[in-house]
């Protein structure tokens, strides 16, 4: 709940937030620590849900089980998925910049809605 509280206090994500530089934590990164705690929550209900959501968006191959929420596993496919829904294929490099931060906004008001309590709330919303 604490990290909801701090994403709400935050202001909209803008591009000049997308370059890395030196000071506050990045709001985006609040908004993909949400999104690996929603994926470990699912992850440990029911493996199958995002295990067949990786392998719609082409992520997962033949992967025979997930690599853990802390690697590259559920949280990352998850935070593609949701950018994916909100309009911008994910990028390392976070460009175009306008583009990939208005998608985390749209992932971040998703996440802040009431009725986002889980990984599928999420992507409905996003929709």
């Amino acid at each position: 709940m604490q990290a909801l509280d701090e994403l709400r206090l935050r202001s909209p994500v803008t591009a000049y937030e997308m370059v890395p530089i030196e000071g506050t934590l990045p709001t985006y990164v609040l908004i993909e620590g949400r999104i690996n705690s929603l994926a470990e929550t699912e992850l440990k209900k029911d493996q199958g849900f995002l295990e067949k959501l990786g392998r719609q968006l082409g992520l997962v191959k033949s992967q025979p089980s997930w690599e853990g929420w802390k690697g590259w596993g559920a949280g990352r496919q998850l935070k593609c998925a949701a950018l994916q829904h909100a309009g911008w294929t994910y990028d390392e490099s976070h460009r175009p910049f306008e583009q990939a931060a208005r998608a985390y906004e749209r992932v971040r008001q998703a996440l802040l809605s009431p009725e986002c309590r889980s990984a599928e709330d999420l992507l409905r919303l996003l929709q």
